[in-house]
């Protein structure tokens, strides 16, 4: 019941039927102390992906500048790994990649994030790029590319960005990937 009241309060939120403080509160009465937002949905099995699904909502909103995503900002950095990514260091790159760019991409939207915690973030997402990467018709890393590097600094940015424009154009056009998974991508730039 939680997930659907704190789901109908963003979709109320962001038709403007309620104030944008009702889900600020919503949100801070699921952060936990460590700043990270407990999980709501039977599919969110960690509370790192309930605060980075918190974040989205706040950023959806413009509400990246209140002590909610501070308190988030400061348990995501926490969890970032030595060599600037996010998710169990242990797993392959290609694991890592669309985690690290979402997380990067939101943390970037807030006024909280050191500029070293996405420094790291970048060095990560640009040791593990190539073309081929994005070549291959998946989604998540176009979407994790433009993400991060829509919003983060990187001498990366202009090459993987056009990648990520050239195969979301094929992919649309040959029905991989739906208006709306293009839409997304073009939201989160």
């Amino acid at each position: 019941m939680l997930f659907r009241s704190l789901e109908h309060t963003f979709c109320e939120t962001l038709l403007r039927e309620l104030p944008a403080a009702t889900l600020l509160g919503a949100l801070a009465e699921r952060q936990q102390a460590d700043g990270s937002l407990a999980p709501w949905a039977a599919g969110e099995a960690s509370p790192e992906s309930a605060t980075r699904r918190g974040l989205t909502y706040l950023d959806a909103l413009g509400l990246m500048d209140h002590r909610v995503p501070e308190r988030a900002v400061d348990f995501l950095a926490g969890r970032q790994a030595s060599d600037g990514g996010w998710g169990e260091p242990a797993l392959p790159a290609e694991l890592r990649i669309p985690v690290t760019g979402e997380t990067a991409g939101l943390l970037a939207q807030t006024p909280f994030a050191r500029e070293s915690l996405l420094a790291r973030a970048e060095a990560f997402l640009a040791r593990c790029y190539s073309p081929d990467l994005l070549q291959r018709g998946d989604y998540a890393p176009l979407l994790a590319y433009t993400h991060a590097l829509a919003n983060v600094a990187s001498e990366i940015a202009d090459e993987a960005l056009v990648w990520c424009g050239r195969e979301l154009e094929k992919g649309f056009r040959g029905r991989r990937f739906s208006a709306l998974q293009v839409a997304r991508v073009m939201m989160r730039a």
